[in-house]
């Protein structure tokens, strides 16, 4: 059972030009997975609670990896985590 994260482990073979990518988009995707997983640490079931905190190691090397990324915003990611934040009542 995955909650947002897939359980293969192939790496990614598509074309796609990380040049041109959208850092920060990225980042906010996994950072708002990252807090749907930590409320299910708090609040699923015992299955949930350890495979939300498996995905939860995920979410952070891949927000880790967008926010390394020159396309990088930190302003623009500061403030919607914020908003995210606000959305989730955290």
């Amino acid at each position: 059972m995955a909650l947002v994260y897939s359980e293969r482990t192939e790496p990614f073979t598509g074309s796609f030009d990380m040049s041109k990518a959208k850092a920060t988009e990225h980042y906010m995707r996994h950072y708002c997975n990252s807090l749907y997983l930590s409320f299910m640490m708090k609040n699923g079931t015992m299955k949930e609670r350890s495979e939300a905190s498996n995905e939860l190691a995920i979410a952070e090397r891949k927000m880790k990896f967008w926010k390394n990324h020159h396309n990088f915003e930190q302003e623009v990611a500061t403030r919607a985590s914020i908003e995210a934040k606000k959305q989730w009542a955290i």
